[in-house]
């Protein structure tokens, strides 16, 4: 039970501490990835002093080694993910300025959206005509492109606005 005191008390820790912080602070997300690193190597410095095999020739070895090997590498993606992770840029403003540089005129051009069909159900041509139809775009036409068989589909475009 000594062994994964500091483990509880910093994962104890871990839990007090994250509903005070706010993702926005950098020395929140700091915190919590240091946080996080110290758990890793207090669980893989215990996993590799008191779970592995002596070494040998054996079949507890020949397991246990390269598998702590694959854990050792999936720790280190892990820290990276984390590391990565933990550093955010908001870049709102940015995007929202170039929105707004970026509008279509009234008189843009002419697009077709075309919708190819061929035996498929009718939720999934309706969820596609309505996504379609939506577009954000100020001049458009959709198309349901279909062999005329189908006289839901028909109505269905029709009905639609097709």
């Amino acid at each position: 039970m000594a062994a994964f005191a500091p483990g509880l008390v910093a994962f104890g820790a871990c839990l007090a501490i994250l509903p005070l912080l706010h993702r926005e602070q950098t020395l929140a997300r700091v915190m919590m990835t240091g946080m996080s690193f110290v758990l890793l190597v207090h669980y893989f410095a215990w996993r590799v002093t008191h779970t592995l095999p002596p070494p040998g020739l054996t079949a507890d070895a020949l397991v246990g080694y390269p598998f702590m090997l694959a854990e050792a590498a999936s720790m280190i993606a892990v820290c990276l993910s984390l590391l990565f992770l933990s550093r955010t840029i908001d870049r709102s403003p940015e995007v929202n300025a170039i929105l707004r540089r970026s509008r279509l005129p009234a008189n843009a051009p002419l697009v077709d959206v075309f919708i190819c069909t061929y035996n498929e159900e009718k939720a999934i041509l309706e969820r596609t005509i309505i996504g379609a139809t939506g577009l954000n775009y100020p001049n458009y036409r959709v198309w349901v492109l279909d062999d005329g068989r189908r006289l839901w589909l028909r109505r269905l475009a029709q009905e639609l606005g097709c």
